[in-house]
């Protein structure tokens, strides 16, 4: 005998109502913040196609997260949420996302990591009893295999750049890597385990984190980073221990050991450069992250651009006027 589904809030078990509200909250501000950070590099991408992808996926994480808020919209006791009146104050996103990304490889890690882990969490409710939320996860699930393609192809272009690159992708990555895979929650999910005992999700925990780590562990692998992670058995094992006791489950992310207490702690950007910092600095070389640039142009390819020349790579690269440069 089929179990039933369940179309309408009302029918939620009163146990899984709180963990949806957090679950789907957490989702659909990291999917919107995705779609504003991917946005700032429209027109800043190392090439013409990165700038067009970059467009693409920008539309697509702000569209998912659209689509996510109305789900709240009948949970009861959820926060009010629209991708019209979004705060970044309020949102709960992980660090990766609370900055600016200061240059086009953390654009990819951002694209590898967070975008992917989202992604596997999704796939688990693809077939969800809840109705509203199978409905709308499976056409974000199918925009998404796009996003991995990007992803995967843009990080093994990188890391082929050689060893200084390479290890500018492991700093990024190593700064991502504890919110990334916290995000799935501890053991069998921690406070997803009502979503799961109620068929809202089909796993969540340990067993959605190694569906991850199978995913990237073999392109970390090949594109020769050095992770903290290696081949077992079962999968992958984590050579490093998960940060749990700086989790945070309502959240959904990891605190600095030096974030003040209390519920609405601010924390501290994990990587990245403040987006203030970053319209009064050099323009840093989106192909290898150098800071050792010079400028060409004030016009670029649109008058919204300047061109610059990177003296490490020795690449020529467009970014757009985030503040003034000053007279010509």
């Amino acid at each position: 005998m089929s179990t039933p589904l369940l179309d309408r809030a009302s029918a939620l078990p009163a146990e899984a109502v709180s963990p949806l509200v957090d679950l789907v909250v957490s989702l659909a501000d990291n999917k919107h913040a995705l779609g504003l950070r991917f946005a700032e590099w429209c027109s800043s991408g190392p090439t013409i196609e990165a700038g067009v992808a970059a467009t693409a996926m920008a539309q697509d994480e702000l569209g998912h997260a659209r689509v996510l808020y109305g789900i709240l919209e009948d949970l009861p006791g959820a926060p009010r949420r629209s991708d019209r009146e979004w705060a970044a104050e309020d949102a709960r996103t992980v660090a990766l996302v609370a900055e600016s990304f200061p240059s086009w490889p953390h654009a990819i890690v951002a694209n590898v990591l967070l975008d992917r882990a989202l992604t596997f969490v999704l796939q688990s409710a693809a077939d969800s009893r809840y109705l509203p939320l199978q409905q709308r996860t499976r056409k974000v699930i199918e925009e998404e295999k796009f996003h991995a393609v990007h992803g995967h192809g843009w990080l093994r272009q990188l890391a082929a750049e050689g060893p200084s690159l390479r290890s500018r992708l492991v700093g990024i990555i190593r700064a991502g890597w504890a919110d990334t895979l916290c995000w799935f929650g501890p053991g069998e999910g921690g406070a997803l385990v009502p979503l799961v005992r109620a068929g809202i999700l089909h796993e969540a925990g340990e067993a959605v984190r190694q569906r991850f780590l199978r995913d990237v562990g073999p392109l970390f692998s090949e594109a020769g980073l050095a992770i903290p992670l290696e081949p077992a058995a079962n999968g992958w094992a984590l050579k490093e221990p998960l940060p749990w006791t700086n989790w945070d489950e309502t959240n959904r992310r990891v605190w600095m050991d030096d974030a003040p207490s209390g519920a609405q702690r601010p924390g501290r950007p994990l990587l990245g450069v403040r987006a203030a910092d970053r319209a009064q600095s050099p323009a840093v070389c989106p192909f290898c992250g150098s800071g050792n640039t010079e400028l060409i142009s004030l016009f670029g390819s649109t008058s919204l651009t300047s061109r610059y020349h990177c003296r490490e790579c020795r690449s020529a690269f467009e970014q757009v006027k985030w503040g003034s440069l000053g007279e010509p």
